[in-house]
């Protein structure tokens, strides 16, 4: 899932968990690929 987002395992952790401390385009980046992946 990371490496699709092209993000670190831990920014797709932090983007789940705490979406406040990511930036706005990487937090939309990484929901795109777990609504891909499902």
């Amino acid at each position: 899932m990371a490496k699709r987002a092209r993000v670190s395992p831990s920014t797709v952790s932090r983007a789940l968990s705490h979406p406040e401390k990511v930036a706005e385009t990487t937090r939309k980046r990484v929901l795109q690929v777990v609504a891909e992946l499902g």
